[in-house]
């Protein structure tokens, strides 16, 4: 059976939350309740055959779903303070890209 493809909105929540977003406040971007996108992104981690909300964004790193723009776009658009950790993991993935190629 077909992995069932992933959403514009599954990808936009891991996205967020992922980078340090609460599940509450992504949700007020999508006009979604919180127990919502809880629901999402578990839907996406299982997806993705990930094993948590880290992975799955890890997933989309190196995958090429996000690249290091998206992040800071929505740090300038005020959405979300990207965390040190993000950042850091987001320069290892880029990095780790290079050498592969």
């Amino acid at each position: 059976m077909a992995q069932e493809p992933m959403t514009e909105r599954e990808w936009g929540l891991l996205l967020r939350c992922g980078t340090g977003m609460s599940r509450a406040r992504a949700g007020r971007v999508y006009d979604i309740g919180e127990s919502h996108v809880s629901t999402i992104i578990r839907r996406a981690v299982r997806k993705l055959d990930a094993e948590s909300v880290a992975h799955a964004f890890a997933v989309g790193l190196a995958t090429g779903v996000y690249v290091v723009e998206d992040i800071t776009w929505l740090e300038e658009q005020g959405e979300l303070a990207v965390t040190r950790r993000a950042r850091d993991f987001a320069k290892v993935q880029e990095a780790d890209r290079k050498a592969c190629d």
